[in-house]
């Protein structure tokens, strides 16, 4: 399996609602332990009839895109959108002289398994972040490679083997991140902690991205 650049930055995660207007439209908010990073208005019938209340908090699919400000060494500033393959251009231009990317999130769909996604994500990442880890920032930023899971899920279910996600998890780190000199062990190990999970199963269906 192919790493999706296109999927990379979807995730399961909490959010509440904050809001219901007048309108009918419902204003949410994520809510990550460490900050509420993006919050969204939306339509009700995006959601089911349940949770059209104030305070009412359930699982979405969302997307994560990078909002990136650059400085240049001859003075020049910029700030736009960039998908996460971009990243890493960037980290390594030398015209560039500082910059600061921040996720923002919107809302792709409610999940209707979003307790059984929210185990997997809890028993995947510790992982991913403590063991395979790429670019050293697990211990600080724990959802850092949240938006991995769903595909090496994928995998797992469709029967990989370990060499099959040590391939997905270099393809990550050469393709997404630019990176070619990490060492080996850290995806061997990582593969077969994730190989010795016990996962629940999700049903699929064809609509489904990630």
């Amino acid at each position: 399996m192919q790493a999706n650049l296109d999927s990379m930055f979807e995730r399961r995660e909490v959010v509440r609602v904050v809001d219901v207007g007048d309108d009918g439209r419902i204003r949410i908010r994520s809510q990550k332990k460490r900050r509420p990073d993006w919050e969204e208005l939306i339509e009700a019938e995006q959601i089911p009839g349940e949770f059209r209340a104030p305070v009412a908090e359930f699982v979405v699919l969302s997307k994560h895109q990078l909002r990136i400000k650059v400085e240049t060494v001859d003075g020049r500033s910029w700030a736009k959108e960039i998908g996460i393959d971009e990243l890493h251009r960037w980290k390594h231009d030398p015209s560039v002289s500082n910059w600061v990317a921040r996720s923002c999130g919107r809302l792709i769909r409610f999940e209707p398994y979003g307790d059984a996604w929210l185990t997997i994500q809890d028993r995947m990442r510790p992982i991913l972040c403590d063991v395979w880890d790429p670019i050293h920032v697990g211990i600080v930023v724990r959802d850092e490679y949240d938006g991995y899971i769903a595909d090496l899920y994928d995998l797992m279910q469709g029967g990989a083997d370990h060499a099959g996600l040590v391939a997905f998890l270099l393809e990550v780190e050469t393709r997404v991140m630019g990176m070619h000199r990490n060492a080996a062990e850290p995806r061997n190990e990582a593969a077969r902690r994730l190989l010795e999970l016990d996962l629940p199963v999700v049903r699929r269906t064809p609509t489904d991205r990630v």
